[in-house]
């Protein structure tokens, strides 16, 4: 009930024109850091009376539009869970994301909070629901592709202990920012978006424009922004941030991109983000593809 009156308190303040949309995403994403929190303290709380547990340092790592304080009303929660403790506590805090993983996602009479993806943790889909903060980090250390390495710009502590924040947002920036990020990683970059563009946009193959995927897109602003982040910020700390329009602000400050494309960038991201809403208000889901 919560999440679907403030869903139409904002969505009326999009339509009616009182508010812009860096305002509307950011007040998205808080509503979803909220709940979040709210939605792991009945997680812990029920876990250890199950089975009892020891409850030790836990945090819950936002990636993607989340992370970026970018959220759109359709948008999915990509999540990582961590934790500090013994191997013997694993059981535990795997309880306690499986419970937050079903409360946020579980239909009820109200709805669904939100869809979670959890495909961006170490080794996707085949590795652990939860990662100790050191196998995380030995992870992306030894194994990890560019293209997760990327996707570091966007993480960010959102709930968890509170002590444990520090901690856990010091390694991520390390992990992103700390080692060089040459000619072989803009490859890469370049190659995953290119294969973006024919496999999920079908470019040319059909009657529809996709705003994020396809050419010209979102994804083409985000990668472009993430790639200079990642070449430039190990030497200028003021581009490790999770948002793409404060680090193209950065970007043409320090004179890395033309102010005439700055503004290109810019206006094209806010038009792209405000068809994205629109289109998620008007069909209840969200759908990037449009005539």
């Amino acid at each position: 009930r919560y999440r679907n009156g403030e869903i139409l308190r904002i969505g009326l303040g999009d339509l009616l024109g009182l508010r812009e949309i860096e305002e509307i995403n950011l007040e998205l994403t808080s509503m979803a850091e909220v709940l979040v929190k709210a939605v792991l303290t009945i997680a812990r709380r029920e876990a250890a009376a199950g089975k009892g547990g020891d409850g030790g340092p836990f945090a819950v790592v936002a990636m993607g539009k989340m992370g970026g304080r970018e959220m759109n009303f359709g948008s999915d929660l990509d999540l990582i869970f961590l934790y500090e403790g013994p191997e013997a506590s694993r059981e535990f805090q795997t309880r306690v994301a499986q419970r937050l993983i079903s409360f946020l996602s579980s239909p009820s009479g109200e709805g669904v909070l939100y869809r979670i993806d959890m495909r961006l943790r170490p080794s996707g889909h085949y590795g652990p629901l939860v990662t100790t903060l050191e196998a995380f980090e030995r992870y992306h250390r030894e194994n990890a592709m560019v293209w997760e390495r990327q996707a570091l710009t966007k993480a960010r502590w959102v709930a968890g202990d509170v002590d444990f924040r520090e901690k856990v947002a010091a390694i991520l920036e390390k992990l992103a920012y700390d080692r060089p990020f040459g000619a072989g990683g803009l490859e890469e970059v370049i190659r995953v978006r290119a294969r973006m563009e024919e496999e999920i946009a079908e470019e040319g193959k059909n009657p529809f424009l996709d705003i994020k995927a396809g050419r010209g897109g979102l994804v083409d602003i985000e990668f472009a922004v993430q790639a200079l982040q990642l070449v430039h910020g190990q030497k200028r700390p003021g581009l490790r941030t999770p948002s793409t329009l404060k680090a193209l602000e950065f970007l043409v400050e320090t004179g890395l991109v033309e102010e005439k494309k700055y503004n290109t960038f810019r206006r094209a991201y806010l038009f792209y983000r405000q068809i994205e809403n629109r289109s998620q208000i008007y069909q209840g889901r969200s759908e990037s593809r449009i005539p």
